[in-house]
């Protein structure tokens, strides 16, 4: 057990700032274009003469947070005569791919 977590150990020392910066991009930075996208809202809001997002939270800032939970429980509509394995594959390995190339 000792060994394990001497490894362990290790590998952090040695991989830190690839793990911080790995957890940056897949933790802050899509927290980040959230509200980029609801400034941009906003904006577009306020050039139509209209409130925008308000709803959600002081002034619409959880607008961001309640479109990523709308998203995450929209029901998957999967043809019959479709692959079920690569019609859910397919967006996983696109978004895993983008991620990769950040």
């Amino acid at each position: 057990m000792q060994e394990v977590t001497q490894a362990t150990i290790e590998f952090v020392k040695q991989y830190w700032a690839p793990l911080v910066c790995g957890l940056a991009i897949v933790a802050v930075l899509p927290l980040i274009v959230g509200y980029v996208v609801l400034v941009e809202r906003k904006i577009m809001a306020d050039m139509q003469a209209r409130l925008g997002p308000m709803r959600v939270g002081p002034h619409g800032l959880l607008q961001p947070i309640a479109d990523a939970v709308k998203l995450l429980i929209k029901e998957d509509i999967i043809p019959d005569d479709a692959d079920k394995l690569v019609f859910w594959l397919a967006p996983v390995l696109s978004v895993g791919a983008a991620l990769l190339a950040i």
